[in-house]
């Protein structure tokens, strides 16, 4: 018999009627409910798609389906295929309803394209993707095939206009991506909605545990949407190889108005968080959030976004909030720094510098909490300072037993410039104002 190409937990094809309190028929969706896919093997040699639960209908939605794939290899040493696709919850109508609550586990096996807890595949539909789970603890997802899209690995996402809200997306291990097909990460992402509190966890640091991290190629992002608020991303060990986004919008957001009753402006990206753990290397930039956006007519695209940093090695820059072409366009984006030996090339878009001095440091502690080893000048011909104008800078002591005496002293911070750290090439720290200690918390 021939393999198939595609398999589901649970199936619908279509809508059905029903009559509403007048006895009239209307058009009522038929949602894909509480489905169950177990797959250990495929066929040597096939590509199969995989569905906890599929809606082809107009109207219908999926929700609580769940699949989990562990590919192990075949009697007589013969490997297993490969999946194409796989989604927990899957609706396309035009009208398609929520597709909430899905949960997809991998532990190994090879994928192709797409991995997603949710998936609205519906430009037209206004519903929203919520509450969807990825697991991830191995397995291969790296599209060698040229011409092929990379893979794309989502906690949910809808093509529509629908809130893709608290969808979660949790890599442990796995090869995701490579040189020619890096992936797309995301935990939500709504082409024309909102991205609220989705989150995205990579790696493990269990404690007296050696800590487990994903080879990743590719971008990261918490949330991405029209707007994105209160996403975020936490990576616990390993390399990425890639970039970081706490929140992406694709607006700039919505511009106050002087009209008869005035509104106030509203940041696209609002409250989204990156953290950095100990032993962290990203190979590319950090943004706790970016406005893929003009932002000229707003004050501020982006408003309250954080990065925290521990003893991570950032090989790009730090931007707390930007917008599209450089524009620096926030307010209240804070770079925290909680740990002795976090390095960057510089820190751009940040109101708000804040260092939290671990427990326990003393005055034999010569480490320095931030390095910055790459700054550019401001102009050509001009000496190059790191300036500090119009930032917040605050310092405050972890712990409750105060280690450091009156006269001890922290380097808080040391500043270089051509990716060369020695007296040379050191950069001069500048403010237009004296430094204050203005950290609360």
């Amino acid at each position: 018999a021939q393999a198939p190409t595609e398999v589901y937990g649970g199936y619908s094809g279509y809508d059905h009627t029903e009559k509403d309190k007048d006895g009239h028929d209307i058009t009522v969706g038929t949602t894909t409910e509480s489905n169950i896919l177990n797959i250990e093997g495929i066929a040597n040699g096939t590509t199969l798609k995989a569905y906890g639960g599929y809606t082809g209908g107009a109207h219908g939605g999926s929700k609580d389906n769940t699949v989990h794939i562990n590919l192990e290899e075949l009697p007589g040493n013969v490997a297993s295929g490969d999946l194409n696709s796989v989604y927990g919850g899957y609706a396309k109508g035009a009208n398609a309803g929520a597709v909430s609550g899905n949960i997809v586990t991998f532990s190994q096996g090879a994928t192709l394209h797409d991995l997603m807890g949710g998936y609205l595949k519906s430009t037209t539909s206004t519903s929203d993707v919520s509450g969807n789970k990825v697991f991830i603890a191995g397995g291969a997802f790296n599209n060698a095939v040229s011409g092929d899209p990379a893979p794309r690995i989502y906690g949910g996402a809808t093509d529509g206009s629908g809130t893709v809200n608290k969808n979660v997306l949790q890599i442990t291990g796995g090869t995701i991506g490579n040189a020619t097909h890096a992936a797309d990460v995301i935990g939500g992402r709504s082409a024309t909605g909102a991205a609220v509190e989705n989150h995205v966890f990579l790696g493990s640091a269990e404690p007296g545990a050696t800590p487990t991290a994903p080879t990743l190629k590719g971008n990261v992002t918490g949330g991405y949407g029209a707007t994105a608020t209160d996403n975020t991303v936490e990576i616990l060990a390993g390399t990425l190889d890639g970039s970081v986004y706490g929140g992406y919008a694709t607006t700039a957001g919505t511009p106050a108005t002087t009209v008869a009753s005035p509104t106030a402006e509203v940041s696209a990206l609002r409250n989204n968080k990156v953290t950095l753990r100990d032993g962290v290397t990203v190979t590319g930039n950090v943004y706790g959030a970016y406005a893929a956006a003009n932002a000229s007519n707003m004050a501020a695209a982006t408003d309250s976004n954080t990065i925290d940093l521990y003893k991570a090695v950032i090989d790009g820059t730090l931007y707390g909030g930007m917008a599209r072409d450089g524009a620096v366009s926030g307010k209240n984006n804070t770079l925290a720094v909680h740990a002795r030996g976090a390095k960057a090339d510089d820190f751009v878009g940040v109101q708000n510098l804040h260092f939290y001095v671990p427990a326990g440091t003393t005055a034999a502690d010569k480490e320095t909490m931030l390095t910055l080893d790459n700054v550019a000048g401001a102009a050509a011909g001009t000496p190059t300072t790191k300036d500090l104008s119009h930032v917040n800078v605050g310092v405050q002591l972890a712990g409750n037993r105060p280690s450091l005496k009156v006269g001890d002293a922290v380097s808080l911070m040391k500043v270089y410039e051509g990716n060369t750290i020695d007296s040379t090439h050191a950069v001069a720290i500048t403010s237009d104002a004296p430094l204050v200690n203005k950290t609360t918390g």
